[in-house]
């Protein structure tokens, strides 16, 4: 009688755990879409795309021009960071206001490439990939997870004209 109850007992354990893993899963595979969908939408923003092309020149001839366009970005951009699972977004970009001036969240491309521990990382086409906060030089924390997708040009699926990056909490 007592095998009976073990074995029973068992039986439900591994039917819990079974259960309790198949939730696990079905949560992460919620979060990991969501995540990629977020990126996919900034790097389809239309607003992005044009101030990510626009050139240097632009704000050379009127400063004013790189406040409007940090604002605009940060407009289209960061209302994405209503997402509470989001600790971070950075823009890296060849041209826009990053050419100009650098600040918390856009950055330049050269500053992109000089972020990976290892050069082999390096991140280089326009799909998405995910790394961990050991990965990247600038990460807050080594154990943060990060979600990077490059931007192509709408109008020239060839050139990547800069790349979106998300970074979350480790505890995610």
């Amino acid at each position: 009688n007592a095998y009976l109850t073990t074995r029973e007992t068992r039986k439900e354990v591994g039917y819990s755990a079974t259960k309790s893993l198949n939730q696990t899963k079905s949560f992460l595979d919620y979060k990991s879409v969501y995540s990629k969908e977020i990126v996919n939408i900034l790097a389809a923003n239309t607003e992005l795309q044009r101030i990510l092309k626009k050139d240097l020149a632009s704000y050379q001839a009127d400063i004013g021009n790189w406040s409007l366009d940090r604002d605009n970005l940060y407009k289209a951009v960061f209302a994405s960071k209503t997402n509470p699972d989001i600790k971070e977004i950075k823009i890296y970009m060849d041209h826009g206001p990053a050419a100009a001036f650098e600040s918390s969240s856009l950055y330049t491309m050269d500053t992109f490439h000089s972020l990976f521990v290892n050069p082999e990382d390096e991140f280089k086409a326009a799909s998405i990939r995910w790394l961990k906060g050991s990965s990247l030089k600038d990460s807050s924390s080594t154990e943060d997870i990060i979600l990077l997708k490059g931007i192509v040009d709408s109008s020239n699926y060839k050139r990547n004209i800069g790349i979106s990056r998300l970074d979350f909490d480790a505890n995610v």
